[in-house]
C-alpha cells in the first residue's frame, strides 16, 4: 500500500489498484476544528460561573468563620474570613479558581474586542456614515491590550490573596490584596469605556449603562474601603495596629474606630460583589457573540 498525500491535512490511503480506503486525517481535523470551535461558543460559561462563585467566595468562609468563633460575626474583613484552618483551605481555592477563570474571561473578551475592532467597526462606521480615524483606532487597540494586562495582574493578585493568610504574611496578602483591588477597578473602567467607544462609533453589542454604573460603584467602593480602614485603624491608635491580627479579627463596638472599621469592611464586601454582576454582563456580551468561529486564540 502506498500513501499519496494529497493538499494538507487530506491525506488519503489507497491500495495498489488505486481503491481508496480511508481519509482519517480529514476526519480528526474536521472533528478537533468543531471542538474547538465549540469551546470558543461557550466560553460565556466562564464568567457566568463567576456570578455565583464571587458571592461563595465571600458568605461561605463568613459563614464558617463565625460558626466556629474565628472573627467578631459583625462585618469582619473577607480576607480575614478565610484566615484560619479549616476554612482557609477552601477560600484559597475558591479563589485560584476565580484566577483561572478570570484570566480564561480576559484573554477571552481580548480577543473578542480586537475582532471587533479589527472587523466590525470599520464596516459599521461605513454603515452610520460615521468616521473613525487611525489614531482613535489605535487607541482603542492600545486600552483593549491594557485591559488584558490589569486582568492578568488581578488574577495574580487573586492568587496571592488566597494562598497568603493574613495571620501569616499580611504584608504580602496586602500586596496581593491592593493588586487585585486597584487592577479589577482599572479593568472594569477600560471594559466600561471599550464598550462605550464601540456602541458609539458601531452600535456594536448594547449601550453599557449597567457595565458604567458598575464599575463608577466599585471604584467608590475601593476608596472607601481604604479611607475607612486608615481612618478606624487611627482612630484606635496607630495605622500600623491593623497588623494586630487579634485586635483586627476581633473589633468590638467598644473599642475606638469601631464605626469607622464596619464602614470599611462593608465597604470591601461591596467592591468584590461589584464584580458579580459585572461578570454576569460580560457574559452576556460573549453569549450573543456571533463570530467565535473567525476568532484565532
Amino acid at each position: 500500500m502506498t500513501p499519496v498525500v494529497v493538499s494538507n491535512p487530506i491525506v488519503t490511503i489507497r491500495d495498489e489498484n488505486g481503491t481508496e480506503i480511508i481519509a482519517t486525517e480529514t476526519v480528526s481535523y474536521e472533528f478537533k476544528k468543531r471542538v474547538y470551535n465549540s469551546i470558543k461558543r461557550n466560553l460565556w460559561i466562564a464568567p457566568f460561573l463567576c456570578c455565583f462563585i464571587i458571592p461563595i467566595v465571600c458568605f461561605m468562609p463568613y459563614i464558617l468563620a463565625v460558626k466556629f468563633e474565628l472573627v467578631h460575626p459583625i462585618w469582619p474583613y473577607v480576607s480575614d474570613t478565610g484566615t484560619h484552618l479549616p476554612v482557609a483551605n477552601y477560600f484559597s481555592q475558591i479563589l485560584d479558581f476565580i484566577a483561572i477563570f478570570g484570566t480564561i474571561i480576559a484573554w477571552a473578551r481580548y480577543k473578542q474586542i480586537k475582532f471587533y475592532l479589527n472587523e466590525r467597526l470599520i464596516r459599521r462606521t461605513v454603515e452610520t456614515k460615521l468616521e473613525i480615524d487611525e489614531i482613535t483606532l489605535r487607541e482603542l487597540h492600545r486600552i483593549n491590550f491594557v485591559s488584558l494586562f490589569v486582568a492578568m495582574l488581578a488574577s495574580i493578585g487573586t492568587i496571592i490573596v488566597g494562598n497568603f493568610r493574613a495571620i501569616e504574611s499580611l504584608t504580602i496578602h496586602l500586596i496581593g490584596a491592593l493588586l487585585l483591588f486597584n487592577s479589577m477597578t482599572i479593568y472594569m473602567l477600560l471594559t466600561a469605556r471599550l464598550c462605550r467607544r464601540l456602541w458609539n462609533f458601531g452600535m456594536i453589542e448594547s449601550n453599557p449603562i449597567s457595565l458604567t454604573i458598575i464599575a463608577i460603584l466599585n471604584l467608590i467602593f475601593m476608596i472607601c474601603c481604604f479611607l475607612f480602614s486608615m481612618i478606624a485603624s487611627l482612630h484606635y491608635s496607630s495605622i500600623f495596629k491593623f497588623y494586630d491580627h487579634q485586635h483586627r479579627l476581633n473589633w468590638s463596638p467598644e473599642m475606638d474606630g469601631y464605626v469607622w472599621h464596619c464602614f470599611g469592611t462593608v465597604s470591601e464586601w461591596a467592591n468584590l460583589l461589584m464584580s458579580s454582576p459585572f461578570y454576569f454582563s460580560l457574559s452576556q456580551r460573549m453569549r450573543s457573540f456571533r463570530d467565535w468561529d473567525r476568532v484565532t486564540f
